[in-house]
């Protein structure tokens, strides 16, 4: 496959690869778990192997063919670890290294991310290699996917996390990003800068460089998130925070029940039980919350009537509200309980097992929401009646979102815009339990129960389709600053100064650069440990002070730096040849 098929958008990270053909290879069975188990677009596979079959090589076919399949999967293992290796892979080289052609040496390209060690890379070819082996060798079903994805988590996925330390809205906000055409580069532990100089952003998930720090640590604990909703005159849950187990009782008595008993600080329902009407229960739920709980602090709160309603606040605007019901079955008049959780748990099956936590069986906790809402195993279930299976919606046992981005009261609306101002976020999850979205919280005592930094984007239907004005709110021009390059010698330094020179006098911060010296707008020298073209070019781009870029190479320069280097330039970079 030649190097220069395809445009690309990512630079490319090179990395050898050596490995061995199988005797026996089922190709169709491994091409199933690839594009069943592992997501690979069947389309993007079926041309790979065209293009190797179209190829001047057909007499390795059958090697270049499997290295494909490899590569591939190396890269879907890497998104799986949220890293955003969107460009297709490549292979640049490749040579057999024994008599029998079964050992191969080669040379291949997956996108580069920036403060990615090698390392990393090459722990994804081998655990494909691994995989692809695998799935050559074993039939594809439900036990046999769990096994292999178990395999994966242990060995390759898990560690892998630890390192990169990416947060779950990373993946489909870069997606959109790339989709869009919009620069991002990488700049540390998860972090990504969108964009370039004046018109770039920095993002972590969800949250953007315009996000208070301040607001942000006192997002993590619930209680100072109501002192400070109180101070404002703005409701929010009535707790006690407790430490031992002796203050429970006295912290039960003056708050009434029913109670809900959490630990102060996490997130995602993680220790929360709800529905608390009894001393035994109480002393139960604070077992869980202290197991839970980093701090040791635990809140014996009241509990208000409702449901928890996500509002997704970006700036001074709603960007979409979806009403968080626990997990869920629906009756269809004619299926018992036990048979529409069987059903629900074979739907779900036909989804990666990444993707969403398993379904809840008829355990212990669904059998006692099942009794609550005056049904047994062997019920039928009334048409459209839906039957929780757990008490609250959580990261743990997911949810079902229901989009309420229309049905919202403007008073709603409106605390939640307030309460993300008063912590100095730009982007804030705000969450209000109420029974009745539509009316003001004031008529049935909603309260705001929690605000969020840097919320989940992107991780449900309902989230990625408000992805585009997520962009439009934060990017002018999807980020991109103009970058003129100017290629030759002399007429070309002389056509870059007036290029320069234009820039300036519309009163832009325009810099410019060769391998060697760069200038700012005024005419002063920028100092910089780089001696090359592009580097000094990508610092710019760095650079929130610069408005635009012009540049300086020679035909060399330009050819090692750009064409051989496959540097995508994109829409906002002109390329100026000049001759002397």
């Amino acid at each position: 496959m030649n190097a220069t098929t395809a445009t690309r958008k990512q630079r490319s990270q090179l990395i050898e690869v050596n490995f061995q053909m199988q005797v026996v290879l089922d190709l169709a069975q491994t091409d199933q778990w690839l594009t069943s188990f592992l997501d690979v677009e069947a389309s993007e596979l079926h041309e790979m192997i065209s293009r190797i079959a179209a190829s001047e090589s057909r007499h390795d076919f059958a090697s270049r063919s499997w290295l494909a399949r490899i590569v591939l999967c190396a890269q879907q293992l890497l998104q799986l670890c949220r890293l955003p290796v969107f460009d297709s892979p490549m292979i640049i080289q490749h040579a057999h290294i024994d008599p029998d052609n079964r050992k191969s040496k080669s040379l291949v390209a997956l996108p580069l991310i920036e403060h990615i060690p090698i390392k990393l890379y090459q722990m994804s070819i081998s655990a494909a290699i691994e995989t692809c082996n695998k799935f050559a060798k074993t039939e594809f079903n439900d036990e046999n996917a769990g096994l292999i994805f178990g395999r994966l988590r242990e060995s390759f996925i898990t560690p892998l996390h630890a390192q990169l330390k990416v947060g779950k809205s990373t993946m489909p906000v870069l997606r959109k990003a790339y989709e869009r055409d919009i620069p991002f580069m990488h700049l540390s532990t998860g972090i990504y800068q969108l964009g370039w100089g004046s018109r770039s952003r920095r993002l972590d998930r969800s949250s953007t460089d315009q996000d208070s720090a301040i607001g942000a640590r006192l997002s993590h604990s619930k209680t100072a998130i109501a002192q400070i909703l109180f101070s404002a005159g703005l409701p929010a849950a009535k707790h006690i925070k407790i430490q031992r187990q002796q203050e429970l009782a006295d912290a039960c008595r003056q708050l009434d029940w029913p109670l809900v008993i959490k630990p102060n600080d996490r997130e995602g329902g993680v220790g929360v039980s709800v529905n608390i009407n009894d001393e035994a229960s109480a002393l139960r739920a604070f077992e869980v919350a202290q197991q839970q709980s980093k701090s040791g602090e635990i809140l014996v709160e009241k509990q208000v009537n409702g449901v928890c309603h996500r509002l997704f606040i970006l700036g001074d605007q709603l960007l979409y509200a979806v009403k968080r019901w626990p997990i869920s079955i629906k009756g269809d008049g004619v299926k018992t309980v036990q048979e529409l959780i069987e059903q629900a748990r074979m739907d779900q099956q036909n989804n990666p097992v990444w993707n969403s936590p398993p379904f809840p069986t008829l355990d212990a906790i669904a059998l006692e929401c099942v009794y609550k809402a005056g049904y047994q195993p062997d019920s039928i279930v009334v048409l459209n009646c839906v039957v929780p299976l757990r008490p609250i919606e959580s990261t743990e046992w997911g949810g079902i979102d229901e989009d309420v981005s229309l049905r919202i009261h403007p008073e709603n609306r409106r605390i939640a815009i307030l309460a993300a101002r008063l912590f100095g976020l730009q982007v804030a999850g705000v969450d209000i339990i109420s029974d009745d979205i539509t009316q003001p919280w004031y008529t049935n005592h909603a309260i705001l129960n929690e605000i969020n930094y840097s919320p989940l984007l992107g991780g449900g239907e309902i989230s990625l389709r408000h992805l585009d004005t997520y962009f439009d709110f934060l990017l002018k021009d999807e980020g991109r600053i103009p970058i003129c390059i100017f290629v030759g010698d002399l007429s070309a330094q002389k056509a870059a100064q007036e290029c320069w020179q234009q820039y300036v006098s519309q009163g832009a911060h325009a810099y410019l650069t060769d391998a060697e010296q760069t200038r700012d707008s005024a005419g002063n020298l920028v100092h910089m440990p780089l001696h090359s073209g592009y580097e000094r070019a990508m610092a710019l781009c760095h650079n929130p002070m610069v408005d635009a870029i012009v540049m300086v190479l020679s035909r060399r320069a330009y050819r090692g730096e750009y064409e051989e280097a496959q540097v995508p330039l994109g829409p906002s970079v002109s390329v100026n040849f000049i001759d002397d």
